[in-house]
């Protein structure tokens, strides 16, 4: 079935590049899912939005962290591979530690609070995974 959809789709004059390449992945369904979702957040130093699609994919797989507080915010997109099991369990657990922890202390504290995340996931034996792309944000 999936051959003869990504054959179909190569004959379809209005399937882009990148579609195909989401055909050809194995995960993807016959038409865009093209709902959004947008959520907003603010604080006093920080106003935050975002949007999310699910696409090519038959269920969202990402996940996002907006934690704001006075003084500082932290921002992050966790790209879900094969699922949404370990984007979820990031962006969960990085809130749980942000909030009891509050804000890394510098480069090597956010490095170390990452790979301990990752070992936590790893450690659940789940098969998905999850690249992330982040920043911290104080105010001045």
């Amino acid at each position: 079935l999936a051959q003869a959809i990504l054959a179909s789709a190569r004959a379809v004059p209005g399937v882009t590049a990148a579609a195909r390449v989401f055909l050809e992945m194995g995960q993807s369904v016959a038409a865009p899912i093209s709902s959004v979702v947008v959520k907003r957040c603010s604080g006093v130093a920080f106003c935050a939005g975002l949007a999310e699609m699910n696409g090519w994919r038959p269920s969202m797989e990402d996940a996002h962290i907006a934690h704001i507080q006075d003084n500082w915010g932290f921002f992050g997109i966790f790209d879900g591979h094969g699922g949404d099991e370990c984007s979820s369990f990031v962006a969960r657990r990085l809130s749980e530690e942000l909030g009891s922890c509050g804000a890394p202390k510098d480069d090597a504290a956010l490095r170390a609070l990452m790979l301990r995340l990752d070992m936590e996931f790893l450690q659940t034996k789940q098969c998905s995974g999850s690249t992330g792309t982040f920043v911290l944000v104080e105010a001045c």
